[in-house]
């Protein structure tokens, strides 16, 4: 979860001068609000549980050796699944999905140790409800694996390859000679089912509640590797990065998150060469500056380069609202397609910025 709220938050866009040489053209970097697909704004105090790990059971274990499907292919193999793996991913959950609301500088979390112990009752004459309450929560984060299957086996494959030693003798053939060789290689598949629910702490209505299930596989070649004493590749990291596919999206659908965007500047075509100078500031860092430039030449002779970049320019220095209007005039004048498509993504951005805004309580 590598976006971050930043924690001193304003109703207007960010201000911003960071510019780019991309190819040609110039670019301006603008950041903006965008709303969470989950309005969270009446849930923003979360209990988060710990995640309740897959249990498979007396019978159920993943086996300590590797199958081997072939029957003779001489190796044993020891699991990538290590004893108490379901725990450690369950812990490693727990960490994740904490790390993640908590980056987002929206959610005040209630740790996992607390949230547990009030969940067994142990809530000195209070009921859940009021203990959560007490302790500013308004919203219940539960999670669980509630599948996990584990497939190892060793499997062969034949194939028509140039050899120079005999597989079978060990003599050297030469010349080299094309043979039917045997390879053997080890099947490792993994499925794990996570679910997770949201719900009011106050009337327990469910606000969220989803089951994921991820399934994947990977094969090794076995060539080259001993008979016995090896073990095979660790599970539990690939299971990890399997649910981060889950938790990472999560996240970001119930909190609003800052995102940026790179916006081109227009060419100054047809060219107005007392222009020039308006580039070389924003190049530089200073957009007032260019931006003044741009809507002066606008106003004088309804330049369509000069009015689409002091629209854009506008936004960069925080007033998305009168660079809207500003692109609207400047699509009326020209018909411009490529106006008009940056018209309707300003105006996206805008209303992406209240929406979050509302959801922030601004």
């Amino acid at each position: 979860m590598k976006h971050r709220l930043v924690s001193t938050l304003v109703i207007v866009l960010i201000v911003l001068g960071d510019v780019l040489l991309a190819g040609c053209a110039t670019t301006v970097r603008v950041r903006h609000l965008v709303p969470a697909q989950i309005d969270m704004s009446d849930y923003r105090g979360v209990a988060l549980a710990s995640t309740e790990p897959y249990n498979f059971g007396f019978l159920g274990y993943p086996p300590s050796t590797v199958r081997d499907y072939t029957g003779n292919s001489g190796y044993k193999i020891a699991t990538g699944f290590g004893y108490f793996t379901e725990s450690q991913v369950a812990r490693y959950v727990t960490n994740e999905i904490l790390r993640g609301l908590n980056n987002t500088d929206y959610f005040t979390v209630l740790p996992p140790a607390q949230t547990d112990t009030i969940i067994k009752g142990k809530n000195l004459g209070y009921t859940t409800a009021e203990m959560f309450t007490r302790n500013g929560i308004t919203a219940l984060f539960t999670n669980s694996i509630d599948f996990m299957d584990i497939e190892e086996y060793i499997y062969a494959i034949e194939k028509e390859m140039l050899v120079t030693v005999d597989p079978d003798t060990g003599a050297v053939l030469n010349p080299a000679e094309k043979r039917i060789v045997k390879t053997y290689h080890l099947m490792q598949k993994v499925a794990v089912t996570f679910t997770y629910e949201i719900t009011d702490v106050r009337t327990g209505r469910s606000v969220l509640s989803k089951t994921q299930t991820v399934r994947r596989e990977r094969t090794y070649d076995l060539t080259g590797k001993p008979l016995t004493g090896y073990v095979a590749p660790s599970l539990q990291p690939w299971i990890e990065s399997m649910l981060d596919e889950i938790i990472d999206p999560l996240v970001y659908s119930i909190a609003p998150r800052w995102e940026t965007s790179y916006l081109s500047l227009m060419p100054n075509k047809p060219e107005i060469s007392r222009l020039e100078f308006a580039w070389e500031e924003v190049r530089r860092g200073n957009l007032g500056i260019a931006k003044e430039a741009f809507i002066e030449e606008w106003n004088k002779s309804q330049h369509i380069p000069s009015g689409y970049n002091a629209a854009l320019l506008m936004e960069a220095l925080g007033d998305i609202d009168e660079g809207i209007a500003l692109m609207d005039q400047v699509y009326r004048r020209s018909g411009n397609s490529n106006v008009y498509g940056m018209l309707l993504k300003m105006r996206q951005r805008a209303e992406d910025q209240k929406r979050a805004e509302t959801q922030m309580g601004f």
